[in-house]
């Protein structure tokens, strides 16, 4: 199971690969809010006695779109010496980061399709090999499929390192 870790910065100096989200990630919501806009807009013009009670309704659903968006620029996978981390939340109580240490990480791979490579945002899946219920899988990640290449790359250096803790427990 990854590790939960409340207290993780989202990539300290020492990491060795970053990956944040796609710029696709934000058009669905920023079109929505458009959206809400002409709603208010329409409402202040063909139905004035009920413009307020729509702005209302707009401003509630324009605030939770806003964090939503927020939401979106604190998603991050990063990689250090100790695995393969994601990092999300604003607020303290949702804000946290999990953990697949190196020993624990099966592969790391990504899912194809016309839509990824046109807008080269894949889908990251970083395995777990004791539980495939704990992997840790990222949504529209920006170069995912070098994201995915490089962490295979960095599985292999630090499980195949001669100094390696969990490979000495075996001798």
């Amino acid at each position: 199971m990854p590790a939960l870790l409340e207290s993780a910065a989202p990539c300290p100096e020492h990491c060795l690969l970053q990956c944040r989200l796609s710029w696709i990630v934000y058009i669905r919501p920023l079109l929505t809010l458009g959206m809400l806009l002409l709603v208010g807009l329409g409402a202040q013009i063909h139905m004035p006695p009920w413009a307020l009670p729509v702005w209302a309704a707009v401003a509630v659903a324009g605030a939770g779109l806003l964090y939503h968006i927020c939401w979106l620029r604190t998603v991050r996978l990063y990689a250090d010496a100790a695995g393969v981390w994601l990092y999300r939340g604003i607020l303290p109580w949702r804000r946290g980061a999990m953990l697949i240490k190196w020993r624990d990480m099966e592969d790391a791979g990504f899912l194809p399709g016309f839509g990824s490579w046109l807008f080269n945002a894949y889908t990251i899946r970083i395995g777990n090999r004791f539980d495939r219920q704990h992997d840790l899988i990222m949504h529209h990640a920006h170069d995912g499929r070098e994201v995915a290449t490089r962490l295979n790359a960095l599985h292999g250096r630090f499980c195949l390192a001669p100094d390696n803790p969990s490979e000495d427990a075996g001798h």
